[in-house]
């Protein structure tokens, strides 16, 4: 902790204070803060730091082949899922950079699948499955800190596929899936996907769409 002496006002007790929390933040939560990871179709995994300027580069591979698969993270690690042929999980913890390691299995093959995460949980929901050869409904969840095998969270109402989005605060995740339908899942809990509301213009469909969010809205 720094040796501030003097007088203080209220005002500056709260800054010193605001500062010791800063000054007891780990390097490696520092640096896990301003990192993001991304897995390529050819295996790999690629970085930026938000710090730097500098072009991506190189952290590591993935140990699950096979592209079009999705990804959830927490502010320590991120882990993917899925991808053609293929139903492993793979995880990486961002402030070691290195190969993933094998994390457990989703219950079902599937690509194009989309995901959700809070700190905690993620969420892998629909795809594409080989076996049947059409979308698919199911959505899984894992728990992030700990590895293992993906658990049967419920349905959709729909079939999602072919990288639909989705929008996550700490609380509920909310997917776009077919025409232009909104479902949603409170994160903690399991159970089936609910209605959630349709998009402002009736034309938009589940295909590719991409979207962002926060803690407070979304857009897509």
């Amino acid at each position: 902790m720094p040796n501030y002496n003097g007088v203080w006002s209220l005002s500056t007790q709260y800054q010193y204070a605001a500062t010791w929390s800063a000054d007891n933040v780990s390097p490696a939560a520092r640096l896990a803060a301003g990192r993001t990871l991304f897995g390529a179709s050819a295996g790999k995994i690629y970085k930026i730091d938000f710090i730097s300027t500098a072009d991506r580069s190189e952290f590591g591979d993935l140990s699950v082949g096979g592209s079009y698969g999705a990804a959830v993270a927490s502010s320590t690690r991120a882990v993917w899922g899925g991808g053609s042929s293929d139903r492993g999980i793979d995880h990486a913890v961002f402030a070691s950079e290195g190969n993933a390691s094998d994390f457990g299995d989703l219950s079902v093959t599937r690509f194009t699948l989309t995901a959700a995460s809070n700190s905690t949980r993620g969420l892998f929901a629909g795809g594409e499955a080989p076996s049947v050869d059409a979308r698919v409904d199911v959505v899984d969840y894992i728990t992030i800190a700990s590895a293992g095998n993906a658990t049967d969270f419920g349905d959709a109402a729909v079939a999602i596929g072919n990288a639909s989005t989705s929008g996550t605060s700490s609380i509920k995740a909310i997917f776009v899936v077919s025409g232009n339908k909104f479902e949603q899942i409170t994160i903690a809990s399991t159970g089936n996907a609910t209605e959630f509301g349709d998009t402002a213009a009736a034309n938009i469909g589940a295909d590719s769409v991409g979207g962002a969010s926060n803690a407070h809205g979304g857009i897509g």
